[in-house]
């Protein structure tokens, strides 16, 4: 497992088979083998950081160890994988390894009183994915409470999450599932049911009815009960109609529009890293509290300027997404939102951002503001237009005509929010003709400036022994900075001549005069004196 954080071309080099082979050959190591994601436009990606997976795995042995309280704690266990492998090959990795010997440290039993199935494979294993809001300790606590009230060993527990397996061809990229996710490894133990049960899971299960373990496709609104048929189902009416809650009544899901409610979090929302994700979401914090873009989206008005002719966009599928992540961060009740269609749109528009790779913040902003723009952009056909250069004009003059040619071509909510323009001059260096042009600009790169400065201090010793040393500290550039240069400074601050003292590294027993001032390094000086003390001593004929 690689240190997180590491960059290319600086941590770690790619290189080629043939010429790890070659240095495998000549210096004989551990092979890091990272899989090539062959992009739609036919360049290629290396996966250098393989999706993590912290894995939970639970059985019916480890269900009963925690109803007699033999076990206190769930452990859990890191998986990677190539993010563009399915689900079902994910299951298909994990269900090798549960058929190995392995399984025994996956499914360790407290006790010889809870064994576990050793048949173990791919079909007898599925995953849940924990709801973000609980941990793995309060997982811990609701199989307790679940096994506790259990009337025996066969538990049914509905689960507090999603199902993944209910669509295995979907990539790993796309099963949302963040890096402080934890997915349940449940696995069934030969001629017996599933131990959790939750919606969409196939329900491997014994009948209500007949008591034959099978697939349970026909299940009361209740949810409490399961039947392999229709006519199971008819024969044990009668009977569970006496305690069921929901007998005779269908539910029905409506789809309501978003809007404001007192408990709305107006914007005050976290969101779930998915993965290196930090890049995005700090840039969409910035956007969804974007006051006037707000007013726009919410408003639904985006709807009607939506462009899906533009071929420079996503034909209003990210405008969407991003309008429904807004929606939900205003008007939703929830305080941690997981930005998850969002990412899934992002990826498909831009397969640079695919995968769970760093990227810079400012690179997807300007990305996502330049879509955004192109979906919402009002111009439908483009007319062709051409660079304004000053030839001696006013700057604002050509200012002006500038970003009128800019809204030929470009006019949405996000050129009057985003957009601006900046003047650019060029000077010929053989006729020195001046050229001034004004480029239009979404995002503006403002440099922080850095302020590499080092500190030295020491004590300058007078001539006259009457006088009190004086404590100094100087603050200095490290790159060119020589001796000399302090002698200079410290001339200027007790008014003495330069040549009127000298350093000295001294102790108790010994003194090291620094010579050939003009060449030594102030820096260096500094380093030495963690060791050594550090003086200025004025000469005794000043």
């Amino acid at each position: 497992m690689l240190k997180p954080g590491l960059q290319a071309e600086k941590d770690y080099q790619l290189i080629t088979k043939d010429l790890w082979d070659y240095l495998m050959e000549t210096y004989p190591g551990n092979e890091v083998k990272r899989p090539v994601l062959i992009l739609p436009d036919g360049t290629k990606r290396v996966e250098v950081y393989l999706k993590q997976i912290k894995i939970v795995p639970v059985n019916n042995a480890l269900l009963r160890a925690i109803d007699h309280a033999k076990i206190h704690n769930l452990k859990t266990f890191v998986f990677q994988i190539f993010s563009q492998k399915t689900v079902k090959e994910l299951r298909s990795e994990i269900g090798e390894i549960c058929a190995s010997s392995y399984h025994k440290v996956l499914f360790e039993p407290p006790s010889s009183l809870y064994t576990p199935d050793p048949n173990y494979n791919e079909e007898s294993i599925r995953f849940w994915k924990l709801d973000p809001t609980n941990t793995i300790e309060q997982l811990f606590e609701f199989f307790k409470e679940e096994t506790n009230r259990a009337r025996s060993y066969e538990y049914r527990i509905p689960f507090k999450g999603d199902y993944i397996n209910k669509d295995e061809e979907r990539l790993v990229e796309n099963a949302e599932i963040a890096d402080d996710d934890y997915v349940v490894l449940e696995a069934r133990d030969s001629g017996k049911g599933w131990n959790l049960t939750g919606e969409g899971a196939p329900a491997i299960d014994k009948c209500e009815y007949c008591n034959k373990y099978d697939f349970l496709p026909v299940q009361c609104a209740c949810k409490k009960v399961a039947y392999c048929t229709e006519e199971c189902r008819f024969r044990d009416k009668r009977f569970h109609q006496m305690r069921c809650d929901k007998a005779g009544e269908e539910e029905e899901e409506e789809e309501k529009a978003m809007t404001y409610t007192p408990d709305s979090r107006m914007g005050q929302v976290g969101l779930q890293n998915l993965g290196n994700t930090c890049f995005m979401n700090s840039g969409l914090q910035c956007m969804l509290n974007s006051k006037e873009l707000c007013e726009y989206l919410l408003s639904n008005y985006y709807l009607k300027e939506i462009n899906e002719s533009n071929p420079l966009g996503s034909k209003g599928k990210l405008v969407k997404k991003f309008a429904s992540l807004m929606k939900a961060s205003w008007y939703g009740k929830t305080p941690v939102l997981s930005p998850w269609a969002f990412k899934s749109a992002l990826s498909t528009q831009a397969t640079m951002f695919s995968g769970y790779s760093q990227h810079d913040s400012q690179e997807f902003l300007a990305y996502l503001i330049d879509i955004m723009h192109e979906d919402l952009n009002r111009v439908r056909n483009k007319p062709y237009t051409e660079g304004i250069e000053s030839d001696g004009q006013p700057d604002a003059e050509i200012a002006c005509k500038s970003w009128e040619n800019h809204l030929k071509r470009n006019q949405s909510v996000i050129v009057d929010l985003f957009h601006g323009q900046y003047k650019s001059t060029i000077t010929c260096p053989t006729c020195h003709k001046v050229s001034i042009t004004f480029d239009p600009f979404n995002v503006l790169s403002v440099p922080i400036p850095s302020k590499k400065v080092k500190n030295i201090d020491f004590y300058f010793i007078w001539a006259n022994n009457k006088k009190t040393p004086v404590k100094m500290s100087i603050d200095f550039k490290p790159e060119g900075h020589n001796v000399i240069d302090l002698k200079k400074s410290v001339s200027e601050m007790l008014k003495v001549p330069v040549e009127s003292f000298d350093f000295v590294f001294a102790t108790h027993t010994t003194a090291e005069y620094i010579t050939d001032a003009e060449k030594e390094s102030t820096n260096e000086v500094r380093k030495k004196k963690k060791m050594k003390n550090l003086f200025a001593f004025q000469k005794p004929d000043y």
